[in-house]
């Protein structure tokens, strides 16, 4: 046993490195997408309810995406979450993350807009 004041024996922790930094995010930008995803609750019923099936057509984040980004170079206001237009922002990585869960089960297929 050892005697008050020697140092314990340093066993250095050791881990695999990972491929990712959370400390990089902006987690004011990620409360702003739960605070859309606490919206999509209350208007739909679900946070999640874009999972269960696949949004296509005009309906798709795909479609979506454009919209945001045209409304915020116009300086426009949210239709939920007031006037700033960074709003859009946030939505567009929300719309983002959708079409992101659905490539992830379908595969990259080539976009309309890309022809």
């Amino acid at each position: 046993m050892k005697q008050a004041g020697e140092e314990a024996d340093k066993k250095e922790a050791k881990r695999e490195p990972v491929d990712y930094l959370y400390s990089g995010l902006n987690w004011n930008f990620i409360k702003a997408m739960a605070r859309i995803a606490r919206y999509a609750t209350e208007k739909y019923g679900s946070a999640e309810q874009y999972a269960d099936s696949e949004f296509t057509g005009e309906k798709s984040p795909i479609n979506h995406i454009p919209e945001h980004l045209r409304s915020y170079w116009a300086a426009e206001g949210h239709d939920h979450f007031g006037e700033d237009p960074s709003w859009h922002l946030v939505a567009i990585a929300y719309n983002c993350m959708m079409e992101f869960l659905y490539a992830s089960r379908r595969g990259v297929k080539a976009s309309k807009l890309a022809k």
